[in-house]
């Protein structure tokens, strides 16, 4: 009746097994078919319930779901977490970052756990302590930023009160670094998994911008050179049917041009 089959170009879901399984079984083929272009002049669309009751199948319509992308926000974040989580400790690094994050974790648990803590943090720092969330990287990000952001003489009141091993120099420089580097990405995210104004056209550009910007801090850095190549490789690995896409291409080349100036 609405033609809606010319007019869903792409159907977007999380990362879910489910999802993943149910578009690989109905969706379209990729496969260039006598008939159309693209295989979809043919295609129509038909109720499901019509055709899990068994109805309707003396009509020749055939069952297609459209193009299907896992949502850009989860995978990008999968890279944060798990692509990024298994380069960091690694070779020299390996001790500093264990050694660094668990006294990060032992300030934020203290301030977690302690009403007392939390009030002697906000009383130095004037600010509040972020608690990392498992599900989302950013909240890891967020929380190591807010540490890195106290000054030398703060940090050190912080971990007295709260009496907690004090950060080394050459972890707090650890620290900064993760920061500093991996900006771009915590950027991306947020844009990515944002409510409003996050559309199909925005994801291409905001990985290869986010690509660039972590390609232009690599001759800077004194820890992070292999996580950024681990980063980069992950990002055309799970992403290379996004690159690939003609849904993706299109939305892009008719959104309207910006420039990610903001992506640190």
């Amino acid at each position: 009746m609405f033609n809606i089959e010319r007019k869903v170009q792409a159907t977007v879901t999380d990362n879910g097994s489910n999802f993943v399984k149910a578009f690989r079984e109905f969706g379209q083929r990729e496969e260039v078919e006598e008939g159309g272009q693209d295989g979809n002049e043919d295609a129509g669309f038909e109720d499901v319930g019509t055709i899990l009751d068994g109805e309707g199948e003396d009509e020749g319509l055939q069952f297609c779901l459209p193009p299907h992308h896992c949502c850009a926000s989860h995978t990008l974040n999968l890279i944060a977490s798990k692509d990024l989580e298994r380069a960091v400790p690694q070779g020299a690094t390996r001790k500093l970052f264990y050694s660094a994050m668990a006294k990060c974790s032992a300030i934020w648990n203290k301030a977690h756990r302690s009403r007392l803590a939390a009030e002697a943090v906000e009383e130095i720092g004037k600010m509040k302590l972020i608690i990392p969330c498992v599900t989302w990287w950013n909240s890891e990000y967020n929380a190591v930023q807010k540490i890195v952001s106290l000054t030398d003489a703060q940090l050190a009141e912080v971990c007295e009160r709260l009496a907690v091993p004090k950060l080394l120099a050459n972890e707090l420089a650890f620290l900064n670094e993760y920061a500093e580097v991996l900006n771009p990405l915590a950027c991306a995210l947020d844009l990515l998994q944002g409510e409003t104004k996050c559309f199909l056209g925005l994801v291409i550009p905001t990985l290869q911008t986010l690509k660039k910007r972590l390609s232009d801090k690599k001759p800077h850095v004194r820890f992070f050179s292999e996580v950024i190549d681990t980063v980069i490789k992950a990002i055309d690995s799970r992403f290379q049917k996004w690159f690939s896409s003609r849904e993706a291409k299109l939305a892009t080349a008719s959104s309207p041009q910006f420039r990610l100036w903001w992506l640190p």
